[in-house]
C-alpha cells in the first residue's frame, strides 16, 4: 500500500515539524487518525506530498517531440 503522504526531507532544511507527526512517509491509517486541522496543515506544508518525491530530474525533451 502506498503512503498517504510522502515526506520530502529536501524541503525541510530548517528542521520544521508538526508535534506528534513523524518526519517520514505517513501511512493511511496514521494520517487518517490525525484531527482534521492537523491533516489540513500537513497538506499545506511543502514537506509532505500526496505524490512520491522524485529526486532525479526529468530528461530534457528533444525539439520536435
Amino acid at each position: 500500500m502506498a503512503p498517504a503522504r510522502y515526506y520530502d526531507a529536501e524541503k525541510n532544511s530548517d528542521g520544521g515539524m508538526f508535534p506528534g507527526v513523524p518526519l517520514r512517509d505517513l501511512e493511511d491509517d496514521e494520517f487518517n487518525a490525525y484531527p482534521e486541522w492537523l491533516k489540513a496543515s500537513i497538506d499545506q506544508s511543502p514537506i509532505y506530498r500526496k505524490t512520491p518525491v522524485r529526486h532525479e530530474k526529468p530528461a530534457d525533451k528533444k525539439e520536435g517531440e
